[in-house]
């Protein structure tokens, strides 16, 4: 799933990251930030990670007001 630009700012250089235990999705130019799954601890090696929460998180960064 691709990451439209920064809801704030437009940018278009954005960071994903992904571990064991959040997804966090940061614009690079104005720091808005976005973090799913937090210390869940529910996830074993990483491609389930991604599976979790990135999905999630990037649904929740392409999200914008009507």
């Amino acid at each position: 799933m691709e990451l439209k630009p920064c809801p704030f700012c437009g940018a278009t250089d954005i960071s994903k990251v992904t571990t064991l235990r959040y997804t966090e999705i940061v614009c690079r130019k104005c720091q808005a930030t976005i973090v799913r799954g937090l210390f869940c601890g529910k996830c074993d090696d990483l491609a389930q990670a991604e599976e979790e929460f990135g999905r999630e998180a990037v649904e929740a960064w392409n999200r914008r007001a009507d």
